[in-house]
């Protein structure tokens, strides 16, 4: 997609920019040979940020891009519970958002837990569907446990709290009210949509799916859901949900999210539709996958998905040089 836009496409990681020869040793992609070639090329115009561990070096190069003028968009965004915080204030999306506290100790978990009978516990920076945990009181003593990629059990009280502690010690958990989810073909799903800014530099939605969960508590396609058109899903679900409402919501919080985080360009939005047909916002994502295109056969989407970020490069480009 690159070449066809005469756009030259470099992948590196931070620690290979050189910064007194004004270089950077990376990839470009040989079309003839159809590989990967490493080799060194000027420092780049623009700065696409795929980087996903938070390590000290990556934010080092981060600041170095910006002090130099060069624009750098998507940089890694606050945990789940920072993006909550601030949607809150949105009166727009605040009624989508479900209740979600962090999990502070034994005496906070087992009131929620209480009062809201269902929860999930989520590592505020997981991904991929990695760490979350289903929580249920079946009575007023016994917890019903369900981990991502793990066993169902059922515990006492007090030993799901010991279990629990041993699970998240030294990670920062949320714990959030369970919301009952419509279905579709009899099997819950939830909802991706893809917001990307394009070559105006303005949020579009690009498109998105439905995914569906096979055996596990979440709707991930890291953890075995598969995708299905998202305005299908809606339909033959039975719920008063249109697909442009979803969207409609997508760019409201695209836009939300943009001002307190301002290189923002591209958003994996996940939402959930409960059985009385109220849409639920349930976490963004910064680092967005394109597969749920190629598994719905949506070709379109897939080259939309694909081509934004490199016209939005090309729009930040301009902008500065002008």
């Amino acid at each position: 997609m690159a070449k066809t836009m005469d756009i030259t496409l470099v992948v590196f990681p931070p620690n290979y920019v050189d910064w007194q020869r004004c270089q950077v040793k990376g990839y470009v992609y040989d079309s003839r040979r159809q590989r990967w070639i490493l080799r060194r090329t000027p420092i780049p115009d623009v700065v696409y940020d795929r980087y996903i561990p938070h390590d000290l070096q990556a934010a080092s190069c981060r600041r170095a891009f910006q002090l130099r003028g060069i624009p750098i968009f998507n940089p890694p965004f606050g945990g789940k519970y920072g993006v909550y915080r601030r949607l809150l204030h949105d009166p727009a999306i605040a009624p989508h958002l479900p209740e979600t506290r962090l999990l502070t100790g034994e005496r906070g978990w087992s009131s929620k837990l209480a009062a809201w009978r269902k929860v999930y516990l989520k590592p505020d920076k997981g991904s991929k569907g990695k760490g979350i945990i289903r929580m249920s009181l079946a009575g007023e003593e016994e917890v019903v446990l369900e981990p991502t990629g793990g066993q169902r059990q059922h515990l006492r009280r007090k030993a799901a709290w010991r279990w629990l502690k041993s699970r998240t010690l030294g990670q920062r958990y949320l714990i959030q009210r369970a919301i009952e989810p419509a279905r579709w073909k009899g099997r819950i799903y939830d909802l991706r949509v893809l917001v990307q800014r394009g070559k105006r530099g303005q949020w579009e939605v690009t498109g998105g799916s439905a995914r569906v969960a096979g055996n596990g508590i979440t709707c991930n396609l890291h953890t075995g859901a598969s995708a299905a058109p998202l305005s299908e899903a809606l339909a033959e679900s039975g719920v008063n949900v249109t697909a442009e409402q979803v969207f409609a919501l997508s760019l409201r919080i695209a836009h939300a999210l943009s001002r307190h985080y301002p290189g923002l360009a591209e958003l994996g939005l996940d939402f959930l539709v409960d059985r009385e047909g109220r849409v639920w916002f349930l976490e963004a994502n910064s680092r967005p996958g394109r597969g749920i295109f190629s598994r719905i056969g949506d070709l379109q989407g897939r080259l939309t998905a694909v081509r934004r970020p490199l016209e939005y490069a090309r729009y930040l480009a301009g902008k500065e040089a002008g």
